[in-house]
């Protein structure tokens, strides 16, 4: 907490990975009940399937359909792409060792693709005419 990161030990390619946390995720970490033991973990340990089962039964109680805990990795990808994070970051953040995983990841909603083609609009008119007019 102190060092307000969070440590995955063993990941899906056997590497451990320590990533910054957010300070929305710290605020509700330091308001759960805290064990004395400094040395305690945050959560207790446990298999990937009682992750799975605990994410559903929230889903489904939150009614959101077809929403999987993995499609999480999808939106912190997204969100961070949208945000102008440079792709070498969001590949970090991820533990991606390949930069085409990462692509895979990163989705452009309909709105950021919006104000994209809107900053063709944003160009000056006399800008654009030096350009068409300018010697080749």
């Amino acid at each position: 907490m102190r060092a307000r990161t969070v440590t995955f030990p063993k990941t899906k390619n056997g590497d451990s990975r320590t990533v910054p946390m957010t300070d929305t995720l710290r605020e509700l970490l330091t308001s759960l009940p805290r064990s004395v033991n400094a040395d305690a973990r945050v959560f207790p340990e446990s298999k990937p399937p009682a992750l799975t089962v605990a994410f559903g039964r929230l889903v489904r109680g939150l009614e959101l359909p077809d929403f999987r805990f993995h499609d999480l990795r999808h939106d912190a990808a997204s969100t961070l792409t949208m945000a102008g994070v440079p792709q070498r970051t969001v590949m970090a953040l991820l533990g991606h060792r390949d930069p085409r995983m990462t692509l895979r990841y990163q989705h452009l909603s309909p709105e950021h693709l919006r104000e994209a083609v809107r900053a063709l609009d944003q160009r000056p008119v006399a800008a654009h005419a030096e350009m068409v007019n300018a010697p080749r």
